[in-house]
């Protein structure tokens, strides 16, 4: 395999990653919509109760977060950045 091979695999892999997580995110902006409504909901006809859609939006989103972490902490370190923190350290 060629390095422009590897490169292409490599960015596809990438954009895969990004996509999935989109569609995460849109799953869980939907499914959140839906749990904050039916609490809404029931709150108009009842007595508003404790807002417990709170579990599983902190919860849902406390792993959204830390998979977008994951996602762009693990993106290979390119030659460009290398020059740009060796001039700020010859800077400084």
């Amino acid at each position: 395999m060629q390095a422009g091979d590897e490169l292409r695999d490599a960015a596809v892999q990438r954009l895969k990653r990004r996509r999935a997580f989109g569609m995460q995110v849109a799953t869980y902006l939907a499914v959140n919509s839906v749990l904050w409504g039916i609490w809404l909901v029931v709150g108009i006809i009842d007595e508003f109760s404790f807002p417990w859609p709170i579990f599983p939006t902190a919860a849902w989103g406390i792993a959204l977060l830390l998979q977008a972490a994951e996602m762009h902490g693990h993106e290979p370190i390119s030659e460009s950045e290398i020059q740009a923190e060796i001039s700020r350290l010859e800077r400084s």
